[in-house]
């Protein structure tokens, strides 16, 4: 999981894509394929590698970039995991 979720970032990454209308179209089929596995996956390994993502590529300002990304995959699961907390809670008042 942590290399699909490395290759995934690093074609979002590229530089290459933003150059033409096709490079577009890739981003955003990409950007579905990274949107689909922060739903779909196990919370606690997409965590898990987010966290490893960030501790590996922060470091080095080339790849800062790619850390950057893996920050925003983690906010999307933070944001996710609020909205089914407030969604327990409003159940939790009717039951």
């Amino acid at each position: 999981m942590y290399d699909l979720n490395v290759s995934t970032l690093s074609i979002l990454n590229s530089n290459q894509l933003d150059s033409n209308e096709d490079g577009k179209i890739i981003q955003k089929s990409v950007n579905s394929v990274v949107l689909k596995l922060i739903e779909n996956c196990d919370t606690t390994d997409t965590i898990s590698v987010y966290l490893e993502i960030l501790k590996n590529y922060a470091k080095n300002s080339m790849t800062n970039k790619l850390a950057s990304l893996a920050n925003k995959c983690l906010m999307r699961i933070h944001a996710v995991i609020i909205f089914i907390s407030k969604l327990f809670i409003e159940l939790q008042q009717y039951y």
